[in-house]
């Protein structure tokens, strides 16, 4: 009886402590957080840099080279359902290429990039990745790339197909013919993204 007695305390010590944490998880739900936001989203004004821990060079050697790519993206504009408009978004990427040559920036590329972009307001978006297989340089006076559509995508503004719609495209700072004197000389450890659009869907 007495064990009993001593069961039956710890259960009345035990069971209000229980509440006590179910009613604390309840109440921080209660005071909500970033969540996926449904529907797709557009970008406008989309600017940044593209880095090389290698410079490329005319006929670079390297086998392999880091590329950074952080992108800012502004005037953007929700669609297909959702509702939350991010106010800008910010969206980084590293991956390893296949060398340091200058020839690369003229060639697709089939090397996987994933892009993780963490919108603005925070505290109601959660963040959104999405990989895309490669990238396609565009031609021009100032040339650029682009991206999509997506393998693979998560996160928020998913659209309807898991945001493998998803795409963009930018257009460097540099013009082609500084690019090939850069090349020649001390080599490309950078570029400038002056405009582009991107499309999370």
């Amino acid at each position: 009886m007495k064990t009993r007695r001593i069961a039956m305390g710890v259960a009345a010590v035990l069971m209000p402590l229980s509440l006590v944490s179910m009613l604390g998880v309840t109440a921080a739900s209660a005071k909500g957080g970033p969540i996926n936001q449904p529907g797709t989203l557009t970008c406008t004004k989309v600017t940044g840099s593209i880095s090389f821990a290698t410079p490329l060079v005319t006929g670079g050697t390297a086998k392999t080279d880091q590329v950074t790519v952080n992108v800012s993206e502004k005037k953007c504009a929700v669609a297909g359902g959702g509702t939350v408009k991010a106010a800008k978004g910010t969206a980084h990427a590293s991956y390893n290429s296949t060398g340091n040559n200058c020839t690369s920036l003229a060639s697709p590329s089939t090397t996987p990039i994933t892009f993780t972009t963490t919108w603005a307001p925070g505290s109601k978006i959660a963040p959104t990745s999405v990989t895309f297989p490669g990238a396609t340089p565009t031609t021009g006076t100032n040339p650029g790339f682009k991206v999509g559509p997506a393998t693979s995508g998560s996160g928020s503004y998913m659209g309807t197909d898991s945001g493998k719609s998803s795409n963009a495209t930018v257009v460097l700072k540099n013009t082609t013919a500084q690019i090939t004197a850069m090349c020649a000389g001390a080599g490309v450890s950078s570029l400038a993204i002056k405009s582009g659009t991107s499309t999370t869907s």
